[in-house]
Parts: C-alpha cells; sequence; structure tokens
C-alpha cells in the first residue's frame, strides 16, 4: 500500500500541474484508501474530502458518489459508525441515481457494518444479502468477499457461516480487488480460532510482507 499511495499521490501531483482536475479527483480518493491500511484514518479522510469538494466543484457526479462512498467506508475502518451512517446514506442515493450497482453492493456492507455496530443484527443481515446479490449480478470480484465475510459474521446458523466463508475463500482464489484480502477476514476471528485456521490468508501475508500495513500487526 505504501507503494500505491506514492504511485496516486505523484498522478494527484502531476495533474494538479497540468490542471487535470477530473482525473486528479478518483486517484486523490484512492490516496485516502491507501492511507487506511497505515492507519492514517484522518489523513485519508482530508484525502477523500478534497476529492470530494474538487468533484462537486467541476460537476462530476460519478466521483462525488465515489469520495461519499470511500468517506463512510474510512469512517467504519476508523470505528466512526455515527459518522458513517450519515455519509454512507447519501452515498447510497447517488449510488441508485447513477445506477451504480457495484458501488452500491458496496454501500450496503458498509451500511450492514453500521447496524451490526447498533446491535441491529438482522438488519444487518438482510442488507449484507441484498448486496451479496447486488454483487453477484454485477461481478464478484469488486466487494464479494467483503460481503461473504460480513455474512460469516452475521448469519445466525453456523452452517450458513460456513458457506459464506467456503464462497469467500473461493472467490479471493480466483483473484479480487485487493482490499478484499484484508477485509474478508476482518469480522469474524471466532470463527477461523474455532477452525484452527491463520486470520489473514497467504496472498495478505504476502502483501504485509512486501510492504507495511500497519493493519496486519
Amino acid at each position: 500500500m505504501a507503494t500505491a499511495l506514492s504511485h496516486f499521490a505523484g498522478c494527484v501531483d502531476l495533474c494538479e500541474a497540468h490542471g487535470l482536475t477530473r482525473i486528479a479527483v478518483p486517484n486523490r480518493v484512492m490516496m485516502g484508501h491507501c492511507r487506511i491500511y497505515t492507519c492514517e484514518f484522518d489523513l485519508g479522510l482530508e484525502d477523500m474530502r478534497m476529492a470530494l469538494e474538487a468533484a462537486v466543484r467541476i460537476g462530476n457526479r460519478h466521483a462525488e458518489m465515489f469520495a461519499t462512498q470511500s468517506l463512510g467506508m474510512c469512517l467504519i475502518a476508523a470505528g466512526r459508525y455515527d459518522e458513517a451512517d450519515k455519509v454512507q446514506s447519501e452515498a447510497l442515493e447517488q449510488a441508485r441515481t447513477l445506477k451504480a450497482r457495484r458501488y452500491e453492493a458496496a454501500i450496503l456492507g458498509v451500511s450492514a457494518e453500521v447496524a451490526l455496530s447498533r446491535g441491529l443484527r438482522t438488519e444487518a443481515l438482510a442488507l449484507a444479502r441484498k448486496g451479496r446479490e447486488i454483487s453477484e449480478e454485477t461481478g464478484p470480484g469488486f466487494v464479494g468477499p467483503i460481503l461473504y465475510g460480513l455474512l460469516a459474521l452475521v448469519e445466525h446458523k453456523r452452517q450458513d457461516q460456513e458457506v459464506a466463508l467456503a464462497a469467500g475463500e473461493a472467490l479471493l482464489a480466483q483473484g479480487s480487488v485487493g482490499p478484499n484480502y484484508f477485509w474478508f477476514r476482518r469480522h469474524f476471528r471466532p470463527i477461523y480460532d474455532l477452525r484452527g485456521m491463520s486470520l489473514i490468508p497467504p496472498i495478505a501475508t504476502e502483501f504485509a510482507r512486501r510492504e507495511y500495513v500497519a493493519t496486519c500487526h
């Protein structure tokens, strides 16, 4: 993630030097995402807010939605669920207006986490299942493992938890967007302890060897 942050920051600097704001915006959002994995949450939120302001200024609605959704993801990573709830309701409306269904699935996952933080397990389960359904329709490699990780936590029956674990692991083995390898195992350490399995998969361990990733420590 340290290398990715350097590349995204270099891209933003280059864009700003040449007035390429439309290209700079999503790359600045990605700078914020990288900071999640070094636990620099406030810096990550600052990057995302700057990108959001720029997106609104230039009228890029998709980038605005991406920045808003990303703020919610960073906030839940920091355990700031009340703030995330306010952001994600707006992001969900934006994603549905734009018919950005892959992002809708991701936002429903964050909404499920917020519900779970309030003890609303049934609501969290419904949100995670809906997100999983959309993910399956739009390409599960984007956020599918994250959603299966949530389902492994909130499903009521142990058998359903195991099915979710197996499905998430299968998607990771096929290849998924990088953050899935970390977020998939974020919630269910007790399940993995019972199975006598490592919480961190081999590919995530390899990421940690190559880059400093604070959330692995």
